[in-house]
C-alpha cells in the first residue's frame, strides 16, 4: 500500500486509469452513434439549451432522418482526481 504514496507510482496509476476510462467512453459513444443511432446521452438537450439557433435548424433531423447526431464529432476529455491515496485499508487473512 505504501507504493501508492510514491509520486511515480501514483502518477502512472492516474495516467493509466485516465487512458482506460477515456477508451471506455469513446467506445460507448461510438456504439451509441453507430449501432443505436440515437441520442441516449442527451446532447440534443444541451444543444437546445446552449445553442438554440443551431438546435432549431437540426432538431427535426437530430437522431432520425439525416441523423445529425450520428454524424457529429464528439470529443471527450477525462479528468480524474485521486484525493487521498492509501486511504483504503487492505485486510489480509492469516
Amino acid at each position: 500500500m505504501e507504493k501508492f504514496k510514491k509520486y511515480e507510482v501514483l502518477n502512472k496509476f492516474h495516467e493509466e486509469t485516465s487512458d482506460r476510462i477515456e477508451k471506455i467512453v469513446k467506445n460507448t459513444i461510438d456504439k451509441i452513434q453507430n449501432d443505436f443511432q440515437t441520442d441516449a446521452m442527451g446532447l440534443g438537450e444541451y444543444l437546445n439549451r446552449y445553442y438554440p439557433k443551431i438546435w432549431k435548424e437540426v432538431q427535426d433531423e437530430w437522431d432520425n432522418g439525416k441523423n445529425y447526431f450520428s454524424k457529429s464529432d464528439i470529443d471527450c476529455e477525462v479528468k480524474i482526481v485521486i484525493e487521498e491515496p492509501g486511504s483504503i485499508n487492505k485486510t489480509t487473512s492469516k
